[in-house]
C-alpha cells in the first residue's frame, strides 16, 4: 500500500524552500547594491578630486585673462582707429593664450563604468551640466586658437584684425570660464553632501574598474 505524504508536511517543506530562495535573492541583491554604492562612492571621490583641480585651474585662468583683457581692449581700440599692430608677442600674451587644461578623465570613467547610474539624480544633473559646459568652453577656445594661428594671420604685416577678433572672443571665453567655475563649485558641494563629509581635492585618485557596472 502506497504511503502518502501529508499535505501539511508538503506545504511546510515548500514554504521552507521558498523562504530560503527569497533570502538568497535578498542577500544577492543587497550585495549587488553594496557593490554599486561602493563604485559610485569611489568614482564620486575621484570626481571631487578632478573638479577640485579644475577649480584651481579656472581660478588661474580667470585671473590671467582678466589681467590681459585691458591690453586686448586697448589694442582693439587702436586697430579700429586704423593703427598698424603686431599682436602676437610676449608683451601682449605673456603666458600665451592661457587655455590651460581642464580634466575630464574621472567623468569619462563614470560614463564608461556606468557608475553614473548609481548617483543620486541631483548629483548626476549637476555633474552632467558642469562637464557639458566645460566641453562647450573648450570648443570656444579651439575656435579662438584656430582663428589666430592660421598662416595668413601669423604672416600678415598688420594684426589689427586679429586684435579685434581676440578681444571680442576673449570676452566670450571669460564669461564661459566664470559660468563654469560656479557650476564646478556647486558640483563639488553636491558631491560632499552626497558622501556626507569632506572630499579630498588632491588628485589623482585611483578608480577601480573591477565592479560589475552592468548591474
Amino acid at each position: 500500500m502506497t504511503s502518502r505524504v501529508p499535505l501539511g508536511r508538503l506545504a511546510a517543506e515548500f514554504f521552507v524552500i521558498l523562504v530560503g530562495v527569497l533570502l538568497a535573492l535578498a542577500v544577492d541583491q543587497w550585495a549587488e547594491r553594496r557593490e554599486q554604492r561602493e563604485l559610485a562612492d569611489e568614482v564620486l571621490q575621484a570626481l571631487g578630486a578632478e573638479l577640485g583641480a579644475n577649480l584651481a585651474q579656472l581660478d588661474r585662468r580667470i585671473a590671467y585673462h582678466e589681467e590681459i583683457r585691458p591690453t586686448l581692449d586697448s589694442l582693439m581700440a587702436l586697430a579700429e582707429s586704423g593703427a598698424r599692430l603686431r599682436l602676437l608677442g610676449e608683451n601682449v600674451l605673456p603666458q600665451g593664450m592661457g587655455f590651460w587644461l581642464l580634466r575630464d578623465t574621472a567623468w569619462e570613467t563614470a560614463l564608461v563604468t556606468e557608475a553614473v547610474r548609481y548617483f543620486d539624480l541631483p548629483v548626476t544633473t549637476i555633474l552632467s551640466t558642469t562637464y557639458s559646459l566645460q566641453e562647450g568652453l573648450q570648443a570656444r577656445e579651439e575656435a579662438v586658437t584656430n582663428g589666430l594661428l592660421r598662416p595668413e594671420v601669423l604672416g600678415a604685416p598688420d594684426h589689427g584684425g586679429a586684435a579685434i577678433f581676440l578681444a571680442a572672443t576673449f570676452e566670450d571665453v571669460l564669461a564661459g570660464e566664470r559660468e563654469l567655475r560656479s557650476f564646478v563649485g556647486a558640483a563639488i558641494d553636491a558631491i560632499r553632501e552626497r558622501l556626507g563629509g569632506d572630499v579630498s581635492l588632491e588628485p589623482p585618485i585611483r578608480i577601480s574598474l573591477a565592479a560589475d557596472a552592468g548591474g
